[in-house]
This record gives C-alpha cells, sequence and structure tokens, in this order.
C-alpha cells in the first residue's frame, strides 16, 4: 500500500522461463512454520533471485491464494522488518542478477519500507495519534473513561470481522487466511482495509492493530502508514476503495464478490477518527537527524549490546567493530502479551531475537542475558556504555524510550537510512527519485 499505491502499477516483462518455473527450493506453504532466521532469509533470497525475480513485475498483482503467495512474489517481507536481511544486500543481489529495468519495480517495493519509516520519523504525532486513538477505541462502552466520542463504533460488527463472519464471503477468508497463516497478499491487504473502512464502517485504527497481531512482517510504520493511505488521509483527497471487478482480476477469478461493496462516492462519506490529514515533518536539521548520532558512541568503550526486534543483523550493522563485553536481548513476550500478539507472530518474534542474539554472541564473543524491558537496568554494570541500533518508530522505540529516561542509551542508524530519511518528506515518488540517484546510500 502507499500514496502512489505502489501494488497497483502493472508492468510487463516477456520471460516466459522464469514465469514457468519456481523453485522447489523457495516454495513453501505458510501453514506450516515459516523459519525466521538469518539463514533461512538468504535461503530464499537466493532462490527467489534465480527463480521469481525476472517474473515479479509481471506477475505480482496476482493474489492466487495462500498455497501460491510464493509463485508471484518474494515472502521475504517477515526477515526485511525484523532485518534479518538488511535492504542494501537485497537491492545488490537484484542488480548483480538481471538488468536495472528487469528489477527495478521489485527495489522499488524493497524501498517502500524505508519511505514509511522514514517518513513516520519525519510525524512523531502521527504513530501518537494512532496509539491515542486505539486507547479511546479500546475504552468504548465506558462513558466515564471514553473521552472523545468519536470512539464510538459497533462493537459487535467488529468483533464480526476479526473472527470471519462479517458475512462478506472474500472478506472473511481474508480474516481466515490471516489468522491461519499471518500473511496475506498486498492486494488483499488492500482489499480488506478498504472493505473494513468503507463497506463496514469500522474505525482504520481497530483494522490496523487486527494486522499487527497477525503479520508476521508486522511492521507498524507500513502497516499504520498504510491503512491511513487506504482510508484517504495519507494524501489528501486519495483514498483507496476495493472494486469486485478489481478483486476478480488480480485473484484470476478465484473470488467473485457476491456482497454489495461501497462505492467511491459512499466512501467519500465516511469519517475517520483521525486528528491530523497532513502534518508537516520536522525540519531536515530537526528531530529525525538529530536524534542519533552515530558518532557518540565509542567503539573502543566497554559496551552493553541490547539486541531487539527491529534489527538483528548486529554483524553487519554500524556496531559490528563495538567492544561489546556483554549482550542482552530483550525477551518479546512481554512486548507480545501487551499488544496480544497472535500465538503465530509471538513465535515467529522469538525465533528471530534467538537467531539474532546467538549470532551477536558468537560475533562479539560477549555473554549473553535476557531480560524484559523494565528489567534491563538490573543487567547494565556501572560505567559500561549502553547501545544498541536505533528501533523503528513505533512499539519498539516506545519501549525503549522507557530505558533511555533512566541511562544513557546511545543509538547506531543504519547508513542506508540515515542517507534516505531526509528524503522521506512527501510522496514516494520524490523519495525513489532521490533513492536511485544516490544509490539507496549503499557504498559503491
Amino acid at each position: 500500500m502507499g500514496s502512489g499505491a505502489p501494488s497497483m502499477a502493472f508492468h510487463r516483462h516477456d520471460y516466459p522461463s522464469a514465469m514457468a518455473t519456481t523453485s522447489k527450493l523457495f516454495a513453501f506453504k505458510l501453514r506450516c512454520a515459516m523459519p525466521l532466521n538469518r539463514e533461512e532469509g538468504l535461503r530464499r533470497l537466493e532462490a527467489f533471485t534465480k527463480s521469481g525475480l525476472a517474473a515479479y513485475a509481471a506477475r505480482r498483482n496476482s493474489d492466487l491464494g495462500p498455497d501460491h503467495h510464493h509463485e508471484v512474489v518474494s515472502l521475504l517481507s517477515p526477515y526485511l522488518s525484523r532485518r534479518l536481511l538488511v535492504e542494501s544486500e537485497c537491492i545488490r543481489a537484484a542488480l548483480a542478477a538481471f538488468p536495472q529495468d528487469v528489477v527495478s519495480k521489485w527495489i522499488d517495493e524493497v524501498i517502500w519500507r524505508i519511505y514509511w519509516r522514514g517518513w513516520l520519523e519525519h510525524r512523531p504525532t502521527v504513530w501518537r495519534e494512532y496509539v491515542y486513538a486505539l486507547e479511546q477505541l479500546q475504552k468504548h462502552g465506558d462513558k466515564e473513561k471514553a473521552l472523545d466520542e468519536r470512539a464510538l463504533y459497533d462493537h459487535a460488527l467488529y468483533d464480526r470481522a476479526i473472527r470471519g463472519k462479517s458475512g462478506i464471503a472474500c472478506f472473511d477468508a481474508w480474516a481466515d487466511e490471516l489468522r491461519t497463516h499471518g500473511y496475506l497478499h498486498n492486494h488483499a491487504r488492500m482489499w480488506f482495509a478498504s472493505i473494513w473502512i468503507y463497506t463496514l464502517r469500522l474505525p482504520w485504527q481497530l483494522g490496523a492493530q487486527f494486522f499487527l497481531r497477525h503479520l508476521i512482517d508486522g511492521d507498524p510504520a507500513v502497516n499504520t502508514l498504510s491503512w491511513r493511505w487506504v482510508a484517504g488521509l495519507h494524501t489528501q483527497g486519495k483514498r483507496y476503495v476495493a472494486t469486485a471487478e478489481n478483486i476478480k482480476r488480480c485473484t484470476d477469478g478465484r473470488v467473485t464478490v457476491r456482497e454489495r461493496l461501497a462505492t467511491d462516492s459512499e466512501a467519500a462519506s465516511v469519517s475517520h477518527l483521525a486528528f491530523s490529514l497532513d502534518p508537516k515533518p520536522v525540519a531536515s536539521t530537526g528531530e529525525v537527524d538529530n536524534e542519533v548520532d552515530n558518532k557518540a558512541i565509542d567503539l573502543t568503550k566497554e559496551t552493553t549490546l541490547i539486541v531487539h526486534a527491529d534489527d538483528l543483523y548486529l554483524e553487519g550493522s554500524e556496531l559490528k567493530e563495538a567492544k561489546v563485553r556483554q549482550i542482552i536481548a530483550i525477551d518479546p513476550s512481554e512486548l507480545s502479551q501487551t499488544l496480544q500478539l497472535s500465538p503465530l507472530v509471538t513465535d515467529a518474534l522469538t525465533q528471530a531475537v534467538t537467531d539474532g542474539a546467538a549470532r551477536a554472541k558468537a560475533h562479539f564473543g560477549a555473554p549473553l542475558v535476557w531480560a524484559k524491558v523494565g528489567a534491563i537496568m538490573e543487567h547494565v554494570e556501572r560505567d559500561q556504555q549502553l547501545i544498541c541500533m536505533k528501533p523503528h518508530r513505533g512499539y519498539w522505540s516506545d519501549a525503549l524510550s522507557r530505558v533511555n529516561a533512566q541511562v544513557d542509551l546511545r543509538y547506531a542508524r543504519r547508513g542506508m537510512d540515515t542517507a534516505l530519511y531526509p528524503h522521506a518528506t512527501k510522496g514516494f515518488f520524490q523519495f525513489r527519485g532521490a533513492a536511485w540517484a544516490q544509490n539507496f546510500g549503499m557504498e559503491a
């Protein structure tokens, strides 16, 4: 999803041999546990590059169902969202395998994630308003606690919708697929969000929360801003309204919608629990640039390294040369419980952090301890530098900000983010142009 409808642009290339075959190495069933570790991510990247990348631009809009997603898209988002893989190595792999015009569409999709994250870094109030709205919506029915009358909604309909009992067959099938597999094709995510907002007329924030609870690749920036885009809040005056014709065409006739969906004119009348339509970004010399200063980290000083689920390739990060004497891995179970994440997502997070922490331990040769966020300080030695990779705007950054309030926690940001975030102030296509012009912030 995005201001330019990233998965709606349909570009065709004629590579019949690639379209006809898909590596058995890459194929998998999402109903089975997805091994969420770096080694598996690299394996899938290699397999997709060999057998799916050339045909991606022509086939990516087709939602063929959960048993066939691997035939049309990379399914690398769970690895990129946790940075078990990093965007730069995916881009390099693509450009090493094919000419730029063949792989540009897939690379664009890879950098959408950086755009969304950068855009939200420029606008922290958007995240705070989303969290506030959820707090208000969760107080629905309690007149003494509900402070905002806009937080009223049909709670019974909401309950049916998340259980796949809305009465709209395709929507209910996607709800079941999401809960069962932890994944939806990008087009299905857009259709689901549109029906949720415009046909069922439920608050978009609750839909975004439902996704984040069940998506293995859940990313607060990508998820929140994608729902805002569908709702017409990202680009003022532009919204995404699903149609039965589009759903049938992009599922190759697999899904026929027989129920009536909201029309565009009807969608225009839907109100939202929203507090700012187009918040102004901070200046380029403001918060997004100055809150992180890699130079403030002394790589020669004895250090405690925090491992969190937002960036799990520490041995390939700006901190790889740090003099680490202790590693603290944040137990994701506490956050999972607070956010009511599904068992599937909780397991995926645990797999990912366990893998990232183990690799960090091997790389730095330092002892590893596990701790909940509130107990981190119990393991920090006096006078020891405390560092971690900067978490993206969202729940992990909120959690670590509480640690930063007690001690001088120093952040490092990846070079690609540092180079590209300043360009994420407006629409994606301006950002895209800057990203390509700067070689994505990668060293030659």
